[in-house]
């Protein structure tokens, strides 16, 4: 397996919503359709023994987070043919999931109140639902649009790290996104 590849895209760059690639970085194909999102850093806040600690309350480990957490706006990211249908697809089967989810439990409390069926028949309507609600979750996080980028925002905050990009996306960041984040990351050096 080829050795991963990755790009850091400055956030201060993405934030003036400049041009991007013309081609999808997953697939190197030309974009289909631009989107917009949001993507979140994960930053590291310590230990969650900490809230043990006199005086320091779950409030505290939580405005701690909040003042760490940078979200970017990804403004105009490209999206070829072939992501677009695959979350298109995603979206569907997560929705059918849902639908039959909820419908499973209004039949069980549908059967459970007007008719004298064994019990089995209302627990196995209320935990196939419970399980169609909860599997519809999982279409629906594998084609969210940080995934389908393969964009996330570094730790620090300063960057989103495109993983396995495809050459053709690579080569039409301008050099200004990459030199800015270096400049960036220096001058909080």
């Amino acid at each position: 397996m080829p050795a991963e590849t990755a790009v850091d895209i400055s956030t201060t760059w993405l934030e003036k919503e400049l041009r991007l690639p013309e081609h999808c970085a997953r697939h190197g194909l030309p974009y289909a359709r631009k989107v917009t999102f949001a993507l979140k850093s994960n930053p590291r806040i310590g230990s969650r023994k900490k809230v043990l600690a006199p005086g320091y309350t779950s409030v505290d480990r939580a405005a701690e987070y909040l003042n760490q957490v940078k979200i970017v706006k990804a403004t105009g990211w490209p999206m070829c043919a072939h992501c677009i249908r695959e979350r298109a697809v995603g979206i569907t089967l997560a929705s059918v999931l849902l639908f039959l989810g909820v419908a499973a439990f209004a039949c069980a409390f549908i059967i459970g109140a007007l008719t004298d069926a064994a019990a089995g028949v209302f627990v196995g309507l209320f935990f196939g639902g419970l399980a169609l609600l909860l599997l519809s979750v999982v279409p629906f996080q594998r084609v969210s649009l940080g995934r389908l980028t393969q964009a996330h925002v570094t730790d620090d905050g300063q960057a989103v790290h495109v993983t396995n990009p495809k050459p053709e996306f690579v080569r039409e960041i301008p050099a200004a996104a990459r030199a800015s984040q270096a400049a960036d990351r220096r001058a909080g050096d």
